[in-house]
């Protein structure tokens, strides 16, 4: 088991496509706000091809879920362009170092190296194997210069969920603004356990979709163990775990949907927050945009 030590440089971030979703908070949204307080985190806003509406979306999101840009740097990627001129040297003097032949990928291995990015959260296997070609494109480029001028990643793989029916829930894509009607509509459509004849039959808890929300939204896990029990055994109804589900969503998402809609109300205000953090990003990619012109002897 690999110990990380606190404080590395830590990137994230999503797609700017418009608001998250639920399903997104509970898969990473909320491992974010833990490691805004153990490490240097980054939050990168990829909006190729998406509008202004949509960055401010999520950047909504992030804030109102307590992301904090005194403690995370929240950027977008298109108000960077030293990144695409990054990318641009390594798909031009190293696409046999990175074996790689879309354009993309070397967008993505300048995303991570240009801030000398040292852990890189993932799901993805695809992902996980970027960060390890990036990774021998950093120790080529070291020993050309003679030094570390780049840093190598380590992917930190997420466990995941058990649950995978969750993922395509309309609770999955319900927004983190959502209204008290829509939330009681998303958790009233969840699947439960199909095959379960009546309420005093045992229940499937690992492939059922309200527990899998419960795992995340009720903090008291004690009580959460014992209604998987009384479910498992059979006797505890679909309609007690729905309500009390909702109950605990219906708390979670109030604050979060205030302090959006507040937020909202000024978005020049945190427009100019990423611009803020998307400038103290140029400062650290210059940097290494300069190191790496150097050694290439571009």
């Amino acid at each position: 088991m690999t110990v990380i030590p606190p404080n590395q440089i830590l990137l994230t971030g999503d797609k700017a496509t418009g608001p998250l979703g639920l399903g997104h908070y509970v898969r990473n949204l909320r491992q974010r706000l833990a490691w805004q307080d153990k490490h240097r985190q980054f939050v990168m806003l990829a909006d190729a091809r998406t509008g202004d509406a949509h960055v401010l979306d999520v950047a909504l999101d992030y804030l109102a879920i307590g992301i904090d840009p005194q403690r995370s740097t929240i950027f977008v990627q298109s108000q960077v362009p030293e990144l695409q001129e990054l990318a641009d040297c390594y798909a031009r003097f190293c696409a046999r170092t990175l074996q790689l032949d879309e354009p993309a990928a070397a967008h993505g291995v300048a995303d991570i190296t240009a801030l000398k990015t040292r852990l890189v959260p993932t799901a993805d296997p695809h992902q996980a194997a970027l960060v390890e070609h990036g990774n021998a494109l950093v120790r080529s480029i070291n020993q050309r210069a003679g030094a570390e001028i780049l840093v190598e990643a380590l992917p930190v793989l997420a466990a995941q969920a058990r649950n995978r029916v969750a993922m395509d829930s309309m609770a999955h894509a319900l927004p983190l603004s959502a209204n008290p009607d829509d939330i009681h509509a998303a958790v009233h459509a969840l699947i439960t356990d199909p095959t379960r004849a009546n309420a005093r039959a045992p229940g499937d808890v690992d492939h059922n979709e309200v527990f899998f929300f419960l795992d995340a939204f009720e903090t008291d896990i004690h009580f959460l163990d014992d209604l998987k029990s009384k479910y498992r055994r059979g006797g505890l109804s679909d309609v007690v775990i729905r309500h009390h589900l909702e109950a605990c969503l219906q708390q979670a998402l109030e604050p979060i949907r205030e302090r959006r809609n507040a937020l909202a109300s000024k978005p020049d205000e945190v427009r100019d927050l990423l611009r803020q953090g998307s400038e103290r990003v140029r400062a650290v990619v210059a940097g290494t945009l300069d190191d790496v012109r150097r050694t290439l002897g571009v």
